[in-house]
Parts: C-alpha cells; structure tokens; sequence
C-alpha cells in the first residue's frame, strides 16, 4: 500500500515538474462599470482604475488555464476598492500561443500571430471594501492577443461578472482592459 501511495506521489510530481509552468504573465489596466443592487437600493460607478495581474499556463492545444487577481479602484486614496481572484479557461480558436517559439537541431524559430482572438470563461470572486462583503459568481468575456516580439505580446479583453453577494445583493462588473504578456 506505501510503495503504491509513492508510486502515485513521483507520477504527480513528474507530471507536475512538466506541466506547471507558465506559458505566460500578463498584467494590465483599464477601465471598470459595476452595477450594483442589495434589496431596493441599486447603484452603479464607472471609472478608469481597473488592473489585472494573470498567469496562463497551455492546458490542452487551444485552451489555457487563467489564473488572475484583479484590484478596482474607484480613487486612489478616498474612493471604494473591491479585489479578488478569478480562475477560468481561455478558448484560442487558432492557437493558444500568440508567439509560439521551437528550436530543431540548433535553429530556432518564431511564429508570432498578429491577431489571436480567444473567449475567457470562470469564476470571480470580489471582495468590496465599503461594504465588507464578499460576492461571487460567473465570468465571461473575450478579446484578442498581437504578437509584438519573441516574448511580448499585446491584448485587450472585456469582462463582464455576474457576482451574486448577501442580502440578496448582485452586481455586474465590466472591465475593458489593455495590456502586455511575457512569454517566458
């Protein structure tokens, strides 16, 4: 039973030494709605001040794996913040790498796509700082990647979040934002 439960252990470590590293680092800004509603009372704000810091990894030939943290800012100093992670899959029609890099026989190439288009599916969570709740629920969104260099990439994305929160609180975050990718 031991040598079996270690036998299993160096797999998933083996597997996991191959698999976990990322394909990609992205950060970015932008701008963000969110519409808000608990009870009778709604609200809604809109500004610039949305940032986003994502680790992708290739999960299969034209999906990856998104792991992200995103910080809304209604004002530096005096406004709301409302932050939390989001995890979900990206879908590349084409290919999920913008620049893809190989290396044969001491050659090594580069193939950059100028347009890669992909659609994002999740799960957020936000917790908003003024009113000391946490709220949750389901992302989507889309936008397009372009190739710059060998290991920098563009993009710009836009994310709605249907988060549900208690009281019978839900909101509705929209963010457009711009960025930059390494691919390391």
């Amino acid at each position: 039973m031991l040598l079996r439960f270690k036998l299993i252990l160096y797999f998933i470590i083996l597997w996991g030494s191959q698999s976990i590293f990322a394909q990609q680092f992205s950060v970015g800004g932008g701008y963000f709605m969110v519409d808000a509603q608990v009870g009778s009372n709604s609200a809604n704000i809109s500004n610039l001040g949305a940032y986003k810091m994502e680790y992708l990894t290739n999960f299969t030939e034209k999906f990856k794996l998104a792991i992200s943290y995103n910080l809304i800012m209604e004002d530096i100093y005096s406004g709301d913040k409302s932050f939390g992670p989001s995890i979900g899959f990206k879908y590349y029609p084409l290919r999920n790498n913008t620049v893809y890099k190989s290396q044969i026989d001491g050659v090594s190439l580069t193939d950059i796509l100028h347009i890669n288009p992909f659609v994002h599916l999740g799960f957020s969570q936000r917790q908003y700082q003024s009113i000391e709740s946490t709220y949750s629920g389901f992302l989507i969104g889309g936008g397009i990647e372009t190739g710059w260099t060998d290991n920098i990439a563009l993009w710009s994305e836009l994310q709605i979040s249907l988060l549900e929160g208690p009281n019978q609180g839900s909101a509705t975050e929209t963010l457009i934002l711009f960025g930059i990718s390494y691919f390391p």
